[in-house]
């Protein structure tokens, strides 16, 4: 389901964490969860209530963008996150494709 700007300032964003459904294998979000892939600027700009979701339904993969610095992969445990960004941090070109073999 997507979300906007009001969702995020508001409880809404929590609540649609709360709908993602326990046996949820690929998650696919904008925002990164918090303290993976999400750092910049001296600010940690992930979700802590996606991450807590994340803790309780284990998926295999957690797909995101939006922080255009941190674009990559990285494991935690038995789940592969993947920042894909398009571009890089200033717009200038393309980043390249995250790769993940399932």
């Amino acid at each position: 389901m997507p979300m906007f700007m009001g969702d995020c300032i508001s409880d809404r964003q929590s609540r649609n964490y709360t709908k993602i459904p326990p046996d949820t294998d690929v998650l696919i979000t904008q925002c990164p969860a918090y303290g993976i892939l999400d750092f910049d600027d001296n600010i940690n700009y992930g979700s802590e209530d996606l991450l807590q979701r994340i803790k309780q339904i284990h998926p295999r993969l957690h797909l995101f963008g939006h922080i255009h610095i941190q674009h990559g992969i990285t494991h935690n445990g038995a789940i592969t996150f993947s920042n894909g960004a398009i571009m890089n941090v200033d717009y200038s070109q393309l980043n390249d494709a995250n790769l993940i073999e399932i």
